[in-house]
This record gives C-alpha cells, structure tokens and sequence, in this order.
C-alpha cells in the first residue's frame, strides 16, 4: 500500500489547511516541549474539527482503544471503529496505523501521514494528523484528525478529462421483459463530449439515443449490446460525419463503457503511406523494367561483340581470347586448330556482287556450325577467312575434322538469283599445340599450313606440326640465301 509518514514540514505537506490550524493551535498550547492537555485539546473543546477527529487510548500490549470516532470519518470511510481496539484491523492499514501511533507516543510531537484507502469506497487518499496529549492522570491519548485527501471521484474525473480519448460510462435502461431499449450516460469527459459536439453538462443522464439517434438499430448499437450480453470487449472502426474512430466498448455492471479515440489523421496518414508504397511498387516495377531492358541491350550489346552478325560465328577478339584461354604451358592433350579460307571469293564478289558474297559467306558459317562440337569454337577472322578452335585434340581428329568439313561445304549450294546457284570450296590449314607454343605460335602454323593448301591448288586440306614448320622456315632460309 501507499503511505508516507512525516515529523517535520508538516504544514508544507499538508493538504487540508485545518492540519496548519490545529497544528498551530497544538504548539501554542504545548510548553517546553511538554504535549497540551486533553482538556484543551479534547472534540468538545474543538467542536468544529469534532466530526473530523479520532480520539486513541494507548492500553496495555502495545494496542489502541478508539474512545471516539467522529461523524464525519464513519460517513465518509464506511466503517464503525469506537470501542473497538487497533489490533483487531487484521491489514497492512491496521500496522501502518500502530507504528504511526507508537511513533507519536515515543517521541511526544505530532506525526503527519498519508494513506492509501482500501475500505472506503469514495475515497482514494487519507491525510492524517496525529497528535499526543497528555489526560488528567497523566496517561497519554492521541487526538487524530482526517481527512480525505483525494476523492476517487476527482481522481477518476481528473483521469477522465486528461485522456485524448473520449471516455463514455452508459447503464442500460431495460423494459419490463428485460429487453435493453436504451442506455443512461452516468460519465462522460469534455473529450467525448467534444466528439459528438456538445457539453459535458448536457451528456450526463442523457439517453445516449437520444442524443445520438442514428445509433438506433444500426450496426453500432448492435455491438454494444452483444458487449453487454456476451460481457466480451469489442474494439472497432467508426465512420462519423467524415472523421474516423477507434471505438473501445468493455461491459460494466449492467452497462458498458465507450472509449473512441479520433484516428482520422492516422488514417490519412495511413492512406498517404499506401499511396506512396504504392508509387514506390509501381516505380520499383518500372525501375526493374528499364534494369531489364538494359540487362537485355547489354546482352545484345554484347553479343554483337562477341558474334559476326553475318555468319553467326564468335568475331576475331572473341574467337582469339578463347584461343588463348584453351592454350596451357604444358598440354596433356592440347587443341587443335583449324584455319579456313573461302577459294576464289573475289571472283564472286566481282562477278555476283557483296549481298552474293554475303550469301556465300552466312552459308559457310551456317555449315561450320553445323560440323562442330558444343565446346569448339568458330570464329570469322576476317573477310573470307574463317577458324576452328578443337579442343582436346590431335593433329590427326583435327585434320579429319577439316577434311569432312570440307566435302560438306562442296555440297553446299548457294542461291544468288533464282536461276544463278554457286558451289562452294575452301582451303584448309590445320596445326596441333606443341609444347611451349602460344596462342600466336599456333595461329601463325595454322596460316603456314592454309598458305600450303592454296599454293598447291586449293579446296585440299594441308596439315603442319611444329617440326615441318621449323623445316620449311630452314629450306626458305636456304634459298634465300
């Protein structure tokens, strides 16, 4: 429980100012430090604080007799206490009273407390001034002054008007089969009262439909007797002449109590919010859509890059990149390399035109395509001149690759007009990696080897390893000389 006890700045604390005036009084009849007598200090003597005070008779075990118990006090806590001892209070009130008390009589000056009340209805704080004084012979009594402090009705009122919610206490009005017809409002706060647009006055003991008449037979008033009949809380959503409420109803006695809190801004903000997540949905999609659309151009940006938009084979960079990734230091089973050059192709760009040679040339990619393994690579070097990249393979499968691509592009005919059709043929070079070599090493045999085939006669193919190579420069070498 609450409780203060205090000796000094009583007058300070004090909230009641009789406390002040007896207090006075008391140290004005008090002499050297010696407590006043009964008969100065006694409810006849101080017939306007009688109602108000107790009067206390230490007696024997260290308990307390109540010898008198004014008017006041009984009506206010509800309880009768004269002739009846201290220690037959069985609660924590009775042992804060005894130690209060005992205090008072061991150090003879007045002793101020605060209390909570537990038994009396109306009252949610006790103020109390104890003061000893001294009976004809010479025993000690304790006169007691009380008083509310706090009344549970102010302090519900004071709670009332400090919520930003409006707060509604209604008691149901019943016909005579019980039928709930209407509902009194016993409390109300100047919030509520400021919702539905009047004064607090003129909601007190009104007839809630009467006030409210749109309520009757709607969906709202419907909750509010479910509230009453199932004695579970409700809590919902109240459209009310454009504003919006959160609507509270929980069941009291035979009643219920309303808080409605104004969620109106809440809900514009709320709805703003939805707005904006709404435009940053749609600007996510757009923003992924235009990601997308630059994913794609870059995608396509890239495969113009990497493939000749004529043939369909990997362009000259991408097709040596991919040379020099496959080319390793010391091969267990090295690439291969093929190098291809259209036979007579200016005699058909002279004699047909560019869009022929065009023809010829996308007929030619078409095909190598078509002859060669997921993991080789075809690559157009330039003009005329394509390659074949073969991985894990020797000079001999590279050289039988060449050779059935070969007969397959002297089978390939090329329509240029619809009575002109032009056969094609190639010559081929064809060099296996040797130990050491680089990309360039096995460019430039394969080159060596295309070079062969043409000088001796074209449409062949024409193997060269790294020994025929270094013999041929040798007997080059020689004739120069």
């Amino acid at each position: 429980m609450f409780k203060e006890v205090h000796v000094d700045d009583i007058e300070s604390r004090a909230g009641a100012p009789q406390v002040a005036t007896l207090l006075g009084l008391y140290r004005s009849l008090s002499v050297n430090g010696t407590p006043p007598s009964y008969a100065d200090f006694n409810p006849q003597r101080l017939a306007e604080h009688a109602s108000n005070l107790a009067v206390v008779q230490p007696v024997d075990g260290g308990d307390y007799l109540y010898i008198h118990y004014g008017r006041t006090i009984f009506e206010t806590s509800g309880v009768e206490v004269l002739g009846s001892k201290v220690s037959q209070w069985k609660s924590e009130v009775g042992a804060f009273f005894c130690q209060a008390y005992d205090r008072a009589v061991a150090e003879l000056r007045p002793v101020y407390t605060l209390h909570r009340a537990h038994h009396a209805v109306r009252v949610h704080l006790w103020e109390r001034l104890v003061m000893p004084v001294r009976a004809a012979d010479g025993t000690l009594r304790l006169i007691v002054f009380n008083k509310p402090r706090e009344y549970l009705d102010d302090l519900l009122r004071a709670v009332l008007d400090a919520s930003p919610d409006g707060v509604l206490g209604l008691r149901c009005v019943r016909s005579v089969d019980g039928h709930i017809e209407n509902a009194i409002i016993v409390t109300a706060n100047q919030r509520a009262a400021d919702i539905i647009g009047c004064k607090v006055e003129s909601l007190v003991d009104q007839a809630i439909l009467d006030i409210i008449p749109k309520l009757r037979g709607g969906k709202t008033w419907a909750r509010y007797l479910e509230v009453v009949d199932t004695r579970c809380p409700q809590r919902f959503e109240l459209s009310l002449q454009g504003r919006w409420f959160d609507v509270k109803a929980v069941p009291l006695g035979d009643g219920f109590v309303l808080s409605i809190a104004d969620i109106t801004n809440l809900k514009s903000t709320c709805r703003e919010l939805e707005l904006k997540n709404l435009d940053l949905a749609n600007a996510n999609v757009r923003l992924a859509e235009e990601v997308g659309r630059r994913e794609a151009l870059e995608r396509e940006l890239r495969r113009l890059a990497e493939v000749d938009a004529l043939t369909g084979v990997a362009t000259r960079r991408t097709f040596v990149e991919a040379l020099e990734r496959a080319i390793i230091p010391m091969p267990d089973r090295g690439v291969a390399l093929v190098a291809l050059d259209i036979d007579h192709f200016k005699v058909v760009n002279d004699r047909y035109g560019h869009l022929a040679g065009d023809k010829v040339l996308a007929a030619v990619g078409e095909a190598l395509r078509r002859e060669c393994r997921e993991p080789d690579v075809v690559g157009r070097l330039g003009g005329e001149e394509f390659a074949i990249l073969l991985s894990c393979a020797s000079l001999e499968v590279a050289t039988a690759v060449a050779e059935r691509i070969r007969h397959r592009l002297c089978s390939t005919v090329v329509p240029v007009t619809e009575a002109t059709r032009i056969t094609v043929t190639a010559s081929f070079g064809v060099a296996a990696q040797s130990p050491g070599d680089t990309c360039q090493d096995l460019l430039a045999r394969a080159d060596a080897a295309l070079y062969r085939a043409k000088r001796a006669g074209r449409d062949r193919v024409v193997a060269m390893d790294g020994l025929n190579q270094q013999a041929e420069q040798h007997l080059e070498a020689v004739c120069a000389a």
